[in-house]
């Protein structure tokens, strides 16, 4: 069974990776429709005029007096053109190797500085974390023991 374990796992593999198209496939289509857009158009201006019409549409604060201001497709309006905006941006969807190309998006909040080790206690020290905390408190607890001294002058 060891043997033939990578073949079964290329199997499910491809089977679930092709199965996992089809509700992803459904969910653009779905998008189209509600933006009232030609599934084949590719055309960012076009879903962009599509969506700016129907987002005035259904805004709830656009018009008080017409009576298809609503919350609920405003924010399905919304969601869809992200969406598509989000298809147009990484290429096709049904393109089976598109889900081994792992695209991630790197953001400077969410990465961790290289030199943080060194920004622990001031920048001050050298050596492990505890043996700069040590050498750390014993720097302030000299900078205190100057401040009362030059207090008391």
């Amino acid at each position: 069974t060891q043997r033939f374990r990578p073949l079964l796992l290329g199997i499910t593999k491809r089977y679930i990776t092709n199965a996992s198209h089809a509700p992803a496939d459904r969910f653009i289509r779905q998008c189209y429709s509600i933006l009232e857009v030609d599934p084949s158009c590719r055309d960012e201006t076009v879903i962009r005029k599509a969506y700016l019409e129907k987002a005035k549409q259904y805004h709830p604060d656009s018009s008080f007096r017409d009576s298809k201001a609503d919350h609920g497709k405003f924010n399905q309006v919304q969601q869809a053109y992200e969406a598509l905006l989000e298809t147009l941006k990484t290429g096709d969807t049904s393109d089976p190797s598109s889900d081994d190309d792992i695209h991630i998006k790197f953001d400077i909040r969410h990465t961790a500085p290289q030199h943080r080790t060194h920004l622990e206690y001031g920048g001050f020290g050298m050596g492990t974390p505890s043996q700069r905390q040590a050498a750390y408190y014993k720097m302030r607890a000299e900078k205190a023991q100057e401040y009362v001294y030059e207090y008391r002058r």
